[in-house]
């Protein structure tokens, strides 16, 4: 199961949240072996994150992945995140910071499983 959580400084819409679940889900295929149909999301808006000492429009983006995940993927994945992220809530690629983990040990269903 990926789980992509996005927490941003922005206030969002319902309207907001859906959209970008949905893109979210709709670009996990760019990522081998991934569906949207397995896929978690966590958006947490109107956080208060700062940068360089100040307040302002910014996301952060967190991907997890079970298993390895080709570079190009990852390339691919986070691209796509920072042009939602600017098209739907109005957060810029330059006020996003993006990270990709990969796991080797992932728990669910009840059962924890090594890669």
């Amino acid at each position: 199961m990926p789980y992509v959580s996005v927490r941003t400084s922005k206030s969002l819409t319902p309207q907001d949240i859906e959209s970008l679940k949905a893109a979210l889900g709709a670009k996990m295929p760019l990522i081998p072996g991934k569906t949207e149909s397995r896929l978690m999301v966590d958006i947490a808006e109107g956080q208060h994150l700062y940068h360089g000492g100040e307040a302002r429009d910014l996301a952060f983006v967190e991907v997890r992945c079970f298993g390895p995940t080709p570079l190009e993927a990852k390339k691919a994945y986070a691209a796509a995140v920072f042009e939602a992220l600017d098209k739907i809530i109005g957060v810029k690629p330059e006020n996003v910071y993006y990270n990709h983990v990969d796991s080797d040990t992932w728990g669910s269903g009840g059962a924890f499983r090594t890669y």
